[in-house]
Order: C-alpha cells, then sequence, then structure tokens
C-alpha cells in the first residue's frame, strides 16, 4: 500500500492512524516523517475541550505530544499494512510548558524516537509556535499487546 503524501492533512486519513477521535484528536497534519521522527501541527481551535481562558491548556500540549507519538507509530504501521497500534503514555519526564498557545494559533511539534523496542517508546518532543519552542518533553509510551 503507498503511504500518504506528506504533508498530510485529510482529517480522515490522520483519524486512521490514530486511535483518537473527535473530540480528542489533536493533529490537523503530518508535516514530515521518517524512521526516527515526525513532525505534526495543530491550529488550536475555539472548540477544544482543552481550553482555559482562550488558550490550549498544558494537559492539552502534553496530549498533543502523545498523540504525534501515536501518529508515528500509526504511519509506520500504515507503511507495513498493519492496523494502528494502541498506546498509553507511561510517564512523562522533563516536561516544560515556556508558553500556552491561544485560540487560532498553530503549534507544531517534533518527536525524535530515542527508543522503540518490545512495545515501548522513549521519545523526545518539542512543541513550537512560530519557530519558538514553547514546550519539551521526554515521554516513554507502552503499546497495548
Amino acid at each position: 500500500m503507498k503511504l500518504p503524501e506528506l504533508p498530510l492533512n485529510d482529517a480522515l486519513m490522520i483519524e486512521g492512524l490514530i486511535p483518537h477521535r473527535w473530540p480528542m484528536v489533536l493533529l490537523d497534519t503530518i508535516l514530515s516523517f521518517d524512521s526516527h521522527n515526525i513532525c505534526t501541527g495543530y491550529t488550536i481551535p475555539k472548540d477544544s475541550i482543552f481550553l482555559k481562558n482562550g488558550s490550549f491548556t498544558e494537559a492539552g500540549i502534553l496530549e498533543h505530544m502523545a498523540q504525534s507519538a501515536a501518529a508515528y507509530m500509526g504511519y509506520s504501521a500504515f507503511a507495513l499494512n498493519e492496523n494502528p497500534y494502541i498506546g498509553f503514555i507511561g510517564a512523562i519526564k522533563k516536561a516544560t510548558i515556556i508558553r500556552l498557545p491561544k485560540v487560532s494559533e498553530r503549534i507544531e511539534t517534533e518527536v525524535e524516537i530515542l527508543y522503540n523496542a518490545m512495545g515501548m517508546l522513549m521519545i523526545k518532543c518539542e512543541t513550537c509556535l512560530q519557530e519558538e519552542i514553547i514546550a519539551s518533553s521526554e515521554m516513554k509510551t507502552v503499546l497495548q499487546p
């Protein structure tokens, strides 16, 4: 099966790569993908369940990072003609939130895969707003057997 062309901004195709459904989908674009990285984008909508006082919350940013990792696994599975994997955040460490994006602002997240074996991913994430890093974290995610 042929991989979707990037950048990918087809909502149904993205939903097919991750285990989330509206209103929990926090990705609207896959910008780039390779064997150790994925870059995703998300424009903060006015009806997001992760808004507080007009800003996207810390929990929203961390969930967006985790969904970016899920998109990496889903895109990888698609390349192998497999179903997307279901995973869970196992641990978050070194999470730093510098600034919260507002409604209509666009964030982009770069996920680097540090470790991927035996159903566990260790990832490093950086979220930017107009090339300014506004959040970073390291996470462990665990895939459902």
